[in-house]
This record gives structure tokens, sequence and C-alpha cells, in this order.
């Protein structure tokens, strides 16, 4: 898992990861005007879940547990107790964030079904 963690932060991944949340703030911004009452309900919920559900849960509770798996050796005690408790809570938090990234593309495609079906 070490090495996923250090792989993982590339341009790529970050673009998908943190724009999706900031496509969201556009679609917010761009639209509210725009946007029937309903549409922009869905758009602010859609991008509500993904920011605290995906975003601040990674910031707040993976981030922190990648950081302190990293810190020790995986061979030692430390490492083997370390790794127990990093697979359930970051378990944990992983399926908070694969909920809420799942809840809210639900809530971003209703925005625009909904938007379509008013046009």
């Amino acid at each position: 898992m070490q090495s996923i963690n250090e792989v993982i932060v590339r341009p790529a991944f970050l673009i998908v990861f943190l724009g999706t949340g900031v496509a969201c703030a556009l679609a917010f911004g761009l639209g509210w005007q725009h946007l029937s009452k309903d549409t922009l309900a869905y758009v602010t919920a859609g991008g509500a879940v993904y920011a605290l559900g995906s975003i601040a849960v990674t910031i707040a509770f993976n981030v922190p547990l990648n950081n302190r798996l990293a810190a020790v050796d995986p061979e030692s005690k430390e490492g083997v107790k370390m790794w127990q408790v990093y697979l359930t809570k970051w378990t944990r938090w992983n399926h908070v964030r694969s909920i809420a990234t799942i809840v809210s593309t639900v809530l971003l495609l209703l925005a625009l079904l909904h938007a379509k079906g008013s046009a």
C-alpha cells in the first residue's frame, strides 16, 4: 500500500479528483441564474456531497492514515500493528468516499436529466 500511495499523487489523478469538485463549483457558479430551482438544487447537492464525502474525507482521514503508514517500517512490529489499524480505518473511510461519489453522481445525473426535461 505504501508504494501505491507514493505513485497515485500524479497530475492525471489530481485533475480527476480535484477537477470534479471544480466542475461542480463551475456548474453552480455559471448556472445559478439560468437553471431552474430544482436543477440547481441537484447541482448544489451533488457538488456538496462530492466535496464533503470525497475531497474532505480524503484530506481529513485517508491522507493522514497514508502518512502514518508511510512513517513505519512495514516489517517491524509497529508496522504490522499500524497496518491492522490502517486497513480497518482506511477501508471504512474509503467506503464513505465510494458511497459519496455514487450519490454525487446520481444527483448530478438527475440535474442533467431535469435540465434537459425543462429545456
